[in-house]
């Protein structure tokens, strides 16, 4: 029986969604928000499981597993699942290679965290997500039934701190995005689309997420066009932060 966890990923709302759904199950969660600090841990602590996020900063989540596979330390052997957001067969072959036992499709559904923690959770069907769709200006801004879902699973205490956070992300997204735009930096806005694009369909901002999907995943080739898309990126964050604080907080 998995009792306790450690889960790593760079986006706090995320992180500290995934801790919730593994608290409420009785599992105790250690938390780690770089590649770095999460590879010490591994090294140190004895875990059931760990749950990587495979872009974070210092370490790739790829990487740390190699790592902890190929010494003898005391999660070598331990059930090591990568958290991505890319699931097409060349991620997952590489996923492989690195000794992952399994992947979960983010943004993490509790019952896939659940199925693929348990002893005969099937982690094959965990790896399947939603099929990728391009952007559409038709999407809700705001799926309040996922508002609704997170408060039958979680207290309500806990429900305002996840959406307080997911608020702060965006302020801190935007601001980066602004900057990318500033410098036409690509690199930056794809950095930043990649983390929308899992955080925001976590937190039922559809609009945001499908979005920020298009342009991680199939983005234009030139980069005026990315630039034009990031603007709107950065005008939907603002949308969805103002929504999401009237509406919910």
């Amino acid at each position: 029986m998995t009792r306790k966890v450690l889960v790593a990923d760079d986006s706090l709302p995320g992180l500290l969604a995934v801790k919730a759904m593994l608290e409420a199950e009785g599992i105790i969660c250690d938390t780690a928000n770089d590649g770095s600090s999460a590879l010490a841990k591994a090294q140190h602590e004895r875990y059931d499981a760990l749950l990587l996020d495979e872009h974070m900063p210092g370490l790739q989540g790829s990487a740390i597993c190699v790592a902890l596979r190929g010494e003898s330390g005391p999660n070598q052997h331990a059930m090591i699942i990568s958290l991505s957001g890319e699931q097409g067969s060349g991620h997952r072959a590489v996923m492989d290679a690195a000794g992952f036992d399994a992947m979960l499709a983010k943004p993490v559904s509790k019952l896939a965290l659940v199925s693929v923690l348990s002893e005969s959770g099937d982690s094959e069907s965990s790896i399947k997500g939603d099929d990728i769709a391009g952007f559409g200006g038709d999407e809700a801004l705001l799926d309040v039934a996922v508002h609704r879902d997170m408060q039958e699973q979680f207290d309500p205490a806990t429900v305002a701190r996840l959406f307080g956070l997911f608020i702060d992300e965006l302020s801190v997204l935007s601001a980066r995005l602004s900057t990318a735009i500033d410098h036409n930096s690509e690199t930056e806005v794809m950095a930043v689309a990649h983390i929308l694009k899992n955080s925001a369909e976590l937190y039922g901002a559809k609009h945001l997420s499908c979005l920020a999907r298009y342009i991680n995943e199939a983005p234009p080739s030139g980069r005026e066009q990315i630039i034009e898309l990031a603007e709107q990126l950065l005008a939907v964050c603002h949308e969805t932060r103002q929504k999401v604080q009237v509406e919910l907080l």
